[in-house]
Order: C-alpha cells, then structure tokens, then sequence
C-alpha cells in the first residue's frame, strides 16, 4: 500500500503509522484540501474507500482547527457506495483479529439519536456487515460494534464521556481478538470481552451517517478519523493524542 510520509508526519511526535491504512484529515488533506472532496492521506486514492466526497451541502471549515461540519440532517461524506468494499479490499478488515478506530470530533449533543461517526454497513438494522462508531447525544454515549453479516450488531465496547457540547475529544477504539479498550484523551475509559467477527459481506462507508442516508445522521464536528488492522498500545495511543491535541487546544 502506499505510504505519503509527509502527509503523516505531524512533527514531533508524529502519529503512529504501523498499521496504519485509512486517515482523513481535514487540516493535511494535501491532495484535495480545496476542493468538494476529502481524499485519504494514506493509501492509493485510486481504491475505493479512500477518495470521499462531501454531501448534503456541507463543506470544510477552513479556520484552525480546520474540520468537517456536520448539521445533524443530512451531511455526510461517501468513501465507498454500498456494495463497492468487499473481503478483497483492507478496509473491510476480513480475517483480521486486531484493528483501531480513531477520531477527533467536537459532538453538538443534539439531533437524531445513535449517531454514525463511521460507518460501514450494507443495510439498516444492526448495520449488516459492516462496523460502527456512534454516538447517543441523549446519553453522551459512545459506542463500537461489529455486525456479523446478519444485522445482529454485538457492542463490543461502550463508554460515557463527560465533555460539553463543543468539546474536542480524541476517541480510540482497539481491538485484540476478542479484547477491545475505548480511550478518551489518551485515556483509557472502559474495557470489554466480546465476540465479533468482521466479515466480507461487501458494504459501504460512510463518516457522518449510514447506509440509510436518513436518520443516524451525527452532529458536530470532526477533523480526523482512522483506521488501523493492528492493535495500538496504550503507549502508541498517547503518541497520537500528543501529536495532534496542541491543534484542538
């Protein structure tokens, strides 16, 4: 896969590229940062799943710390059409035991109510073959899960952040095998056993909303998400919350 290493090197210290196969930032997008788009910074952009493109009117925010702002109604940003990631493309994570999630996002703790920050999914319900970050803005909630290809999406992880409407927050999901930590700011805030397969049941993805492209629609902002096929340490976390947080001070 390639690699763009300026694109990834965020001084000192730089985010943790081990691993790394999907990242969109708002602020270091250096192959479409003016444009309608939101192109990965790591990856071959050609492959589907890591050139996006920003729907329901909403645009960047280009003051510092640049973002995406999503309205809650009907924002989001399209990186692959249902059906288009099957088990032969890295972002549907097939056979793999180990991956992380991560995202800075500022939530407006208003709208629909299971918010989707990623999501990749086939269908409604549980999410059919796919995985999910999202947000209860009536509980501050967040949570992670995997759908088995079926719709019947299993938690793995949950937590409930106390940051106000507004807030910058640095969230982190890892899993290793069936052991999954969700991290807050560098810290971690809960742990969980679950059993969850990712599967190749071939789905889109989407940041901001799901499948359905009504309802679920996340409100707030965000600058950054990720994707990794291995498990971070709690160390490698805390170098990615350090190389970026001066942004969202």
């Amino acid at each position: 896969r390639e690699v763009r290493v300026m694109a990834t090197n965020y001084g000192t210290p730089s985010i943790v590229t081990r691993g790394l196969i999907w990242k969109v930032d708002a602020a270091n997008n250096t192959l479409n940062l003016d444009t309608g788009g939101s192109n990965s910074i790591v990856g071959n952009t050609s492959t589907t799943g890591f050139s996006g493109s920003l729907q329901g009117g909403m645009s960047r925010v280009t003051s510092n710390p640049q973002y995406w702002e999503f309205d809650g109604d009907n924002d989001y940003i399209q990186f692959a059409a249902n059906g288009a990631i099957d088990g032969n493309n890295i972002l549907s994570l097939n056979g793999k035991t180990t991956a992380t999630f991560e995202v800075w996002v500022a939530p407006d703790y208003a709208g629909d109510d299971y918010q989707r920050i990623i999501s990749k999914a086939s269908a409604g319900g549980g999410g059919v073959g796919g995985y999910a970050l999202f947000f209860r803005p009536s509980t501050k909630e967040v949570f992670f899960y995997i759908d088995n290809g079926s719709g019947s999406a299993v938690s793995t992880v949950t937590y409930t952040t106390s940051a106000s409407a507004g807030d910058w927050i640095h969230i982190v999901v890892t899993r290793d095998g069936n052991s999954y930590v969700i991290y807050e700011n560098s810290i971690s805030k809960n742990t969980n056993t679950a059993t969850a397969n990712f599967v190749t049941t071939a789905s889109g993805l989407r940041l901001g909303s799901w499948v359905h492209s009504s309802g679920r629609e996340y409100n707030g902002k965000l600058a950054l998400a990720g994707i990794y096929d291995v498990t971070l340490t709690a160390e490698e976390v805390l170098q990615n919350y350090n190389a970026l947080k001066g942004r969202f001070a």
